[in-house]
């Protein structure tokens, strides 16, 4: 969140991986990192298990996320046990 204080419309992120962004696309990561969060957060207190919310899958408006970096099922994974 303090990153996307300090900087501008105009500034350039240069992320770990992936193309130049910009405020705009660290704001929408920073809402997908929220979302995915909030989403594992549910699905634990629904009692889910790692298997089941793998079969699943991610939700589909997270579809349009390159996963060529983590596998959907390393995301889920990640989230699960970070949890």
């Amino acid at each position: 969140v303090k990153a996307l204080d300090l900087i501008t419309e105009e500034t350039k992120v240069i992320p770990g991986h992936g193309a130049l962004a910009n405020k705009q696309d660290l704001l929408r990561f920073k809402q997908m990192l929220d979302a995915s969060i909030e989403w594992m957060q549910e699905q634990k207190a629904n009692g889910a298990n790692l298997d089941g919310i793998k079969m699943k899958g991610l939700p589909s408006e997270w579809e349009s996320w390159s996963w060529q970096f983590i596998s959907q099922e390393k995301w889920i994974e990640t989230l699960y046990y970070g949890m």
